[in-house]
């Protein structure tokens, strides 16, 4: 019922009471009624527009908080784009050797020890050779390597505080050239990314993604490729540690809807029939 056809009823309901009540009770009810319908109109009119503004500034918060922590992705993943670029152009102008691996490894030391949050370095070549430096949850820094001499078994040695070579630690068979990090360079010919999988590098398990950049000869054939390491943790880690809100959280994911990072720091993982799946994220 609109506000004019109710005031008409009203007029009508009034008049048939005129009889009844006097002319100063009929006026007062009347202005009455006609007030508290003012009221009431204007106050929802208000509660609506209030609603929308509400609603107006809960969407600009979140696409400010969403560029911030663009921006903060932005600025982290460059520190991996600058230290590969100065591996790549160090190698290409003769600073360093990728026929001798022993001369990646100190260099390779002293990029991690420079950088933040970056924990994992390391060359492959198409010939199967591999060298990297990693530096481990516990502190420890190790050395991976494995010449021609050593194929197909990869060892894993301490280094000590001087990223000298101590003993050796462990030993694996390992190829290069059959991960995701490899396998995604040659594809794409180009500087990429590799698809969300597990390290080889641990004992439990260890989900992240690798930017890659490949090595080429003076003749335009591929040698090898450059990589660095992030760790699904890192990356919920890093968003942990931005301040958003009080209640708020930031979520990583990808077109699939799969999870990547979350800053609640929850595992990116659930287990499912005895396996490592990650969920995806609501609707």
């Amino acid at each position: 019922m609109t506000l004019f056809s109710f005031r008409l009823s009203l007029q009508r309901l009034l008049n048939q009471a005129s009889g009844k009540l006097s002319l100063r009770t009929v006026l007062i009810a009347s202005f009455m009624v006609q007030i508290s319908a003012a009221v009431g109109l204007t106050g929802w009119l208000s509660f609506r527009n209030g609603q929308q503004a509400i609603n107006d500034l809960v969407t600009q918060l979140s696409m400010e908080i969403s560029a911030r922590i663009d921006e903060h992705m932005r600025s982290y993943l460059a520190q991996t784009n600058l230290l590969q670029r100065m591996s790549q152009v160090a190698i290409q102008a003769g600073d360093l050797d990728i026929e001798d691996l022993s001369s990646l490894a100190p260099y390779f030391w002293h990029q991690l020890k420079a950088s933040n949050r970056i924990t994992s370095i390391y060359y492959g070549g198409v010939n199967g050779e591999f060298v990297g430096v990693q530096e481990r949850q516990e502190g420890q820094t190790v050395l991976w390597l494995m010449d021609r001499t050593m194929l197909p078994r990869r060892d894993t040695y301490q280094l000590n505080s001087q990223g000298e070579r101590l003993k050796v630690i462990s030993t694996q068979a390992y190829d290069p050239r059959m991960r995701p990090w490899h396998r995604a360079v040659v594809r794409a010919q180009n500087r990429t990314w590799s698809p969300i999988y597990q390290f080889a590098s641990h004992d439990y398990p260890l989900w992240g993604i690798t930017p890659a950049v490949p090595i080429y000869s003076e003749k335009g054939l591929l040698e090898g490729v450059l990589a660095i390491d992030l760790t699904l943790e890192q990356l919920s880690q890093f968003l942990g540690e931005l301040e958003i809100s009080p209640s708020g959280q930031a979520f990583i994911i990808e077109r699939s809807g799969a999870m990547v990072a979350s800053s609640a720091l929850e595992s990116p993982f659930i287990m499912f029939e005895g396996k490592q799946v990650r969920p995806a994220s609501d609707p």
